[in-house]
């Protein structure tokens, strides 16, 4: 009688069978007993969909199915089936190792029995049991566990900590991702207890201090829920809420909350810049405003305003940039249109290069500002055929205490500057005078109630002076006279004297500007040096960049150290005088030249050249234009 083998492949001797070989039977039936308890083998599936069967090998060890550990590996293009023969009962750790995005199916060779597939994200591991039936013909394989997914576990415990190792933990289909302690447990995330019920509306988290956080009612951080839909119709503002405002169609009213709570808070923003042509109303609705029992308006481009109602004392008060009418304290600051504007710190600067006008819309009020400075330059004077330059254009200014420091009272040559205008809301004409023609004095430039003269032409007396008269039988002549019509402080100086009996004197240059403890000297027109050559175009009154005169804008730069104690300064002058021509004496120097501030040249030595644009400058001598004057409107803005 012969051996018999189990379906996994050990041999079964017969009593008297295989004599002297029992030995060498008996160990293979050892090792194969080993491998089938704890063997493990790599087996690679790699291939597109197909079958693949484990094999059994009697009285060996090198059947595919019989191992205990099977790693699947290898790429696969498609699903994959392994079978293993229908008479095999046992178990199976069997770990997913492939590459692909393809299932990989466990069964028996034949029947309709179960099987274990792998999904084709499962990468992990699982322990099935292969229990043949009797006959071989149902033969199913069930799953044991799985190794990593707790899915299939409803009550799941952790051992340990639990460590993401670097990862997050995510919900799937947009689920939420809950943390609910049984019975009085709480909720601890990093050392801080969190409460386990839902406060009131409107409150927010505090904390005691010591780890514990609980509901409360808070005073407001200053934040709002803002409506992105722009307002254009009267609406009633809610709190909490911030609105965008848009009056281009014209002005809204918005009305604040009924018995308010402390610490309520609306917010209001100009969407479109427009709330300086229509203003915006804002209705008190029974408290005050500011302290003040009267409805505001607002009225400047581009404001933004924050309203916290404190109590009932005080009302609503405004903590940002507030500027409401007078009906409740007026605007703090100015605020205008027209021309030009710039920003410069806190100030605004507005440049008119030409005629325009100054609008302004808010008046401002002492405790900001309820006044501007100016810059008013006019145009210098033309020459005609004979050899005196023209005077510059008057040259006013004014130097507000907060906004231009004066010169140390030891300076020589100080010069003072003139007061700031009071403004209204209404519309100022600005009139920016032009240079005069050949022969011609300058125009005239205006703004509010300062006027600055147009400079004289050649041997006229003007804003800022003329040219000498010509000399006769070798008398030198004077100077024209300067600051005319007189204004305090002085507009203009005269000009410049001649000598010699050909000799030809410069325009006079505009008064000097100021800042801080520098100034220049007057703008004298240049005398003629000895020999009777002509004479240089005074200086024009230089000032300081707080009226924004750097470049692009208008106005002759120039850099100096005023004096051994001060720092190099640059200045932007206005107003020079032009520089007289005449006949060169045998052996005299170079002639004038035009002075700083747009002041023209004589052509002798120099290209003979017109007053610069927009500095008010005095023409050369001879026949050349004046240059147009410039006003220039400053005011503290915030």
């Amino acid at each position: 009688m012969t051996s018999a083998y189990t379906p996994l492949g050990i041999e079964k001797m017969v009593t008297g069978e295989n004599a002297g070989t029992w030995g060498d039977k008996t160990n293979a039936n050892l090792d194969l007993i080993a491998q089938l308890t704890g063997g493990f083998a790599t087996l690679s599936i790699a291939g597109g969909a197909g079958t693949q069967a484990l094999t059994v090998a009697d009285g060996a060890t090198t059947g595919t199915a019989q191992q205990r550990f099977i790693e699947f590996t290898g790429t696969i293009t498609g699903n994959r089936i392994i079978t293993i023969p229908n008479d095999v009962e046992t178990f199976y750790i069997l770990k997913n190792s492939t590459s692909g995005a393809y299932t990989v199916e466990f069964k028996y060779a034949t029947g309709s029995g179960s099987s274990f597939t792998f999904a084709t994200t499962n990468k992990k591991t699982a322990i099935v049991q292969a229990s043949a039936s009797p006959d071989a013909t149902n033969p199913n394989i069930i799953e044991v566990q799985t190794g990593g997914d707790v899915v299939d576990d409803t009550s799941p415990q952790l051992g340990g900590n639990l460590d993401v190792n670097g990862n997050s933990i995510v919900s799937a289909s947009g689920g939420n991702i809950a943390i609910t302690p049984d019975g009085s447990g709480k909720v601890i995330i990093d050392g801080l207890s969190h409460p386990t019920a839902d406060g009131s509306a409107n409150q927010a988290l505090v904390t005691d201090g010591a780890g514990n956080l609980s509901f409360a009612t808070a005073g407001r951080l200053g934040t709002v829920n803002w409506c992105t839909t722009a307002k254009t119709a009267p609406f009633s503002a809610t709190d909490g809420a911030g609105f965008f405002i848009n009056t281009a169609g014209g002005a809204v009213t918005v009305t604040l909350p009924s018995s308010p709570s402390a610490g309520a808070i609306v917010s209001i923003k100009d969407y479109n810049r427009t709330f300086g042509t229509h203003n915006v109303t804002i209705a008190r609705n029974g408290s005050k405003i500011n302290a003040v029992c009267a409805c505001a308006t607002v009225s400047t481009n581009g404001q933004s305003i924050d309203l916290v109602y404190v109590d009932g004392t005080r009302g609503w008060i405004d903590t940002k940039n507030c500027q409401t009418s007078s009906s409740v304290g007026g605007a703090q600051f100015v605020n205008a249109t027209g021309g030009n504007i710039y920003e410069c710190g806190d100030f605004r600067v507005h440049h008119f290069s030409t005629d325009g006008t100054f609008t302004v819309t808010n008046a401002g009020n002492p405790a900001g500002s309820g006044s501007v400075d100016y810059l008013v330059v006019a145009g210098g004077g033309g020459t005609g055929p004979s050899n005196e330059g023209a005077g510059g254009g008057g040259f006013r200014f004014s130097a507000s205490t907060y906004c231009m420091p004066t010169e140390a009272p030891s300076y020589p040559n100080r010069a003072p500057a003139g007061l700031p205008v009071s403004v209204s809301p209404g519309s100022y004409a600005i009139s920016v005078g032009g240079g005069g023609a050949c022969c011609a004095p300058g125009d005239a430039s205006t703004f509010s109630t300062i006027t600055s003269a147009g400079g004289g032409k050649g041997a006229a007396t003007g804003g800022s002076g003329g040219g000498a008269p010509p000399s006769g039988g070798g008398a030198p002549g004077g100077g024209y006279a300067g600051n005319t019509p007189p204004v305090s402080p002085e507009q203009g100086q005269p000009g410049g004297g001649s000598s010699g009996s050909n000799g030809r004197g410069g325009g006079g240059g505009g008064a000097p500007g100021s800042c801080g403890p520098v100034s220049y000297r007057p703008g004298i027109g240049g005398t003629s040096p000895s020999g009777g050559r002509p004479g240089s175009g005074g200086d024009g009154g230089g000032l300081c960049a707080s009226f924004k005169l750097t470049a692009p804008f208008l106005g002759e730069a120039e850099t100096r150290t005023p004096s051994p104690t001060a720092s190099p300064a640059t200045y932007y002058h206005f107003s020079g005088g032009g520089a007289g021509a005449g006949p060169q004496p045998a052996g005299g120097g170079p002639t004038g030249t035009g002075g700083i501030g747009g002041g023209g040249n004589a052509p002798v030595n120099v290209t003979g050249t017109a007053g610069t644009a927009n500095t008010g400058g005095g023409a050369g001598a001879p026949s050349f234009a004046g240059g147009s004057g410039y006003v220039v409107i400053r005011y503290k803005f915030k």
